[in-house]
């Protein structure tokens, strides 16, 4: 496992750290805020005292530099280029000027060790055997820019992408918003949705699932989360158990803390083509589960739970009363099989 120093939690940091430390890298943290550093040595990390002391000793330096830090005051004048101790050095270069960063980057090869962009808060999510797996919060552009400086180090890449498809909305629905706006709707609606849209709704998904569906039954949210967080947040109380997907959604396990209830992982195993074992889940039923979560597609493993697998965990959720939660928000990206 690596040995990383963490420079400037930024807004993305904080959780990257747990995430670190979760899969067994140890690192070296250091911020100029307080609650940052409680955090990060909450999480396992250990607190440094200098932007040169967590640049020491590291196999590479980590750095989420808010908008506006001085970062030639950092690299150039607080110790990393001067110590040239770890061999990468990340930046966001997305925060600083073209100038500054290309500045940093020539006093970093000057000292024999490379730096690479995580362009738009992005970072690393690991590295140990000479894989670097990348991950970058942003859009298409942002990939790109990161993907050949890696790979013109002779990295091995594993790609973590954002979760949508790499072209643009159609030019007809682009078309019928710019059409909605135009006719007004531009006020407050139903809190459940438009009933048009929601009627629409019923129909394409009776008939995908092949079983009528009622407009009533149907609620409209803004984006995903919204609705797996009004139904954990509804059903779950303090103390309930939710079984979800690892790896999985971040979100489930958030989501499942902050409504008090306690967030128990299904392992997915990489010898079932990354789905769960659903002999082992019956193991983890106990009296206080309260929902199981099921996500296929799964993000982000792409896998798909069978016919079969999907007979046995709603033979569970109803033996035990327990209630499930399908997220399908994929269930339309298929290469090959049915939903």
């Amino acid at each position: 496992m690596a040995r990383i120093g963490f420079i400037g939690l930024g807004n993305m940091g904080g959780p990257m750290v747990r995430n670190l430390i979760k899969a067994g890298h140890s690192l070296s943290v250091f911020d100029l805020s307080e609650e940052a550093m409680n955090f990060a040595v909450q999480s396992g990390a250990v607190a440094a005292k200098s932007v040169p002391e967590a640049a020491s000793g590291v196999d590479f330096v980590v750095t989420m530099l808010p908008v506006g830090a001085n970062v030639k005051e950092v690299f150039l004048n607080n110790g990393i280029i001067a110590a040239a101790d770890p061999e990468t050095v990340m930046i966001d270069s997305s925060t600083i000027d073209v100038e500054t960063a290309q500045a940093a980057h020539a006093a970093s090869k000057a000292a024999g060790f490379d730096m690479i962009d995580a362009p738009v808060s992005g970072g690393v999510t690991g590295a140990d055997a000479g894989t670097l797996t990348f991950m970058c919060g942003g859009d298409k552009k942002s990939f790109e820019k990161a993907k050949p400086i890696l790979e013109a180090m002779g990295k091995n890449i594993v790609h973590l992408e954002i979760g949508e498809p790499d072209f643009d909305s159609p030019s007809y629905v682009v078309s019928a918003a710019k059409k909605a706006l135009d006719n007004g709707f531009t006020h407050y609606g139903p809190s459940a949705g438009q009933p048009e849209l929601r009627e629409a709704i019923a129909v394409h998904q009776g008939e995908f699932n092949g079983y009528d569906i009622s407009p009533e039954r149907v609620i409209v949210t803004p984006g995903g989360k919204p609705v797996m967080f009004f139904s954990i947040l509804a059903l779950v109380e303090k103390g309930d158990e939710v079984i979800y997907p690892n790896p999985g959604f971040p979100i489930y396990e958030s989501m499942i803390n902050y409504a008090g209830g306690i967030p128990v992982p299904m392992k997915l195993e990489e010898s079932k083509d990354f789905n769960a074992n659903v002999n082992d889940l019956k193991k983890l039923i106990t009296n206080n589960t309260k929902m199981i979560i099921v996500n296929s597609p799964n993000n982000p493993c792409g896998s798909v739970t069978s016919v079969e697998d999907l007979e046995v965990i709603s033979k569970i959720a109803i033996e035990n009363d327990i209630v499930v939660l399908s997220d399908e928000i994929y269930k339309e990206m298929y290469y090959e099989g049915d939903h």
